[in-house]
């Protein structure tokens, strides 16, 4: 995969004295050869054409540095070879790219000058400016982009590089354009230097949808002050590799008096943590929630390529409901009628598992149908003794609550 990226090999040369006809001069030991581009370690989540430079102002961030080194005492003359096949893993839409695959890149530099002494760098914004020559597949007319000019759009794909490079006069190189990467590779063993090759994946993803506690509109109370903090993401699936990189980031903030939610946002969160996994148990090291506040929270997700992003998800608002709210019945079971006093006690606990799912109970008594007896867990018939050690358990953070059918 991509996180091998930043490696660094000395390229050797085959032995014996150096002849005139040679662009190489030096021993294999004063030769250096390093491709890096760390921000693509594993899953790549934001692929834009402009990593190939079709954006010829600059502006284009770098998808790739080359470093070339030159530890001898006499100029040489190198060429580099960059290869870049992005291929759709849809098979339909990698068929459109004809038989030679979806290059991206394919050229070979002329000689590039680098000095004694020095190194010379060459990245993805040089690409267009550097001096190539004839066989190759530049940015403007590459099978990859003439499939973006199809599509309107840029399909999950599998990415390969390859970097060499080559100091020999002759070069073969108008045999570079629609070659393979094995055969790419034979191009420069030919020369007797090995390439560099590197491989991703582009999985493109939607973004993040919060589940509890609280809603999008408005700030409904809930009764814990030490919530779980539950999401979805299709980041989740372990098919997401992002290295050592956290895929989410969830924020925290306490709204001041009279402040609205939009107006929190465009500040500092007051709290926030970094995190792999779609659920957060109140962390301890928070400032604790205050009884009759109002929270505002939000989930961005790490969105990864040469320059990293964040997607947010829509915010959700709760309220800490304050001590007499926690105590006093709801409405629609203060006025309920003909209850006994284990179903008031059963129908309070249910409530205090539920938050501010809890309305979901007013359809059962309405219909009659509040009886512990036809609750069970896993098979078993649950008491309200039971049920009152889980409350406890939800409370204090140990479970949450999902919607039935929560994908």
């Amino acid at each position: 995969m991509l996180g091998a990226l930043i490696t660094s090999a000395l390229m050797a040369l085959s032995g014996g004295a150096a002849k005139k006809s040679m662009y190489c001069t030096a021993n294999p030991d004063q030769i250096g050869f390093h491709v890096s581009a760390p921000s693509l370690s594993g899953t790549i989540t934001r692929l834009d054409f402009s990593w190939f430079n079709l954006e010829q102002d600059g502006t284009s961030p770098v998808f790739f540095t080359a470093k070339i080194c030159n530890g001898s005492e006499d100029t040489l003359r190198l060429r580099m070879i960059v290869a870049i096949l992005v291929t759709p893993t849809d098979p339909a839409l990698a068929s459109q790219c004809g038989t030679s695959g979806c290059w991206a890149e394919e050229q070979i530099t002329k000689p590039l000058a680098v000095a004694p002494h020095s190194s010379k760098f060459i990245s993805s914004k040089d690409l267009y400016s550097s001096d190539y020559e004839p066989g190759g597949y530049d940015p403007a007319n590459a099978p990859f982009r003439k499939l973006l000019t199809k599509l309107g759009r840029l399909p999950p794909s599998n990415i390969e590089m390859f970097f060499g490079l080559t100091c020999l006069e002759n070069t073969v190189s108008n045999r570079v354009r629609g070659l393979t990467m094995a055969q790419l590779g034979e191009v420069v063993a030919y020369n007797h230097i090995a390439p560099q090759t590197f491989s991703a994946e582009y999985r493109p993803f939607d973004g993040v949808s919060l589940l509890q506690p609280g809603a999008a509109e408005g700030f409904p109370e809930i009764y814990n002050q030490s919530p779980v903090f539950t999401f979805q993401s299709a980041l989740s699936d372990s098919r997401y590799n992002y290295g050592a990189d956290k895929r989410f980031q969830l924020q925290l903030w306490k709204l001041a008096r009279g402040e609205v939610q939009a107006q929190c946002l465009s500040r500092r969160p007051d709290e926030s943590l970094d995190l792999d996994e779609p659920q957060l148990i109140y962390p301890g090291s928070w400032a604790p929630l205050q009884a009759g506040e109002r929270y505002v929270w939000r989930v961005q997700a790490r969105d990864r390529g040469p320059v990293t992003a964040w997607i947010a998800s829509e915010p959700y608002g709760f309220q800490v409901a304050s001590l007499e709210s926690r105590t006093a019945d709801p409405a629609w079971l203060s006025s309920a009628e003909g209850l006994t006093a284990e179903q008031l006690r059963l129908l309070r606990i249910l409530a205090r598992i539920l938050g501010t799912r809890a309305g979901v109970l007013e359809q059962a008594v309405r219909e009659g149908k509040v009886d512990v007896s036809s609750l069970n867990l896993d098979g078993k018939p649950l008491t309200v003794d039971a049920l009152e050690t889980m409350a406890k358990d939800f409370e204090a953070g140990k479970n949450s609550v999902i919607d039935a059918g929560t994908p």
